[in-house]
């Protein structure tokens, strides 16, 4: 199956997933505007993003990170994360979207977060959006 046809595959399950994880991720890409990519062979990225959204106001522990996002990836999305960077022992992907989102436009190898913003608090990773809809 060709990247384009399990990336469709994949989208369409996180649509009809109600699981807090999935509700997190297409409220991020559908109602603040985050430009992510769906993709099975570079998932890392979405699925931490996707975990640490799902914690909303309580925040995600840094220590919790990985094993999330491998979590969610393995029993969610049934695909195993392969790769230094999808499959990081660190939190590289949420870090990494602390300071290269489109919110700082210095930034490198920018994540486009639309309307919603990574931050870092008491060892605690946060993926938040910049405004309360009305």
């Amino acid at each position: 199956m060709k990247e384009s046809s399990q990336a469709l595959e994949m989208e369409q399950k996180v649509r009809a997933c109600t699981c807090k994880t999935c509700k997190a991720l297409i409220k991020l890409i559908d109602d603040h505007h985050a430009d992510l990519r769906f993709s099975v062979t570079r998932a890392g990225r979405l699925c931490e993003l996707a975990v640490v959204a799902s914690t909303g106001a309580l925040g995600l522990p840094e220590y919790k990170v990985v094993k999330a996002r491998r979590k969610y990836a393995e029993h969610h999305l049934g695909i195993k994360l392969t790769g230094p960077t999808s499959n990081s022992d660190k939190p590289v992907h949420i870090r990494h979207a602390l300071n290269n989102s489109n919110h700082n436009p210095e930034a490198k190898n920018r994540i486009n977060l639309g309307e919603a913003e990574a931050t870092f608090s008491n060892n605690r990773f946060f993926l938040l959006p910049t405004k309360q809809p009305a």
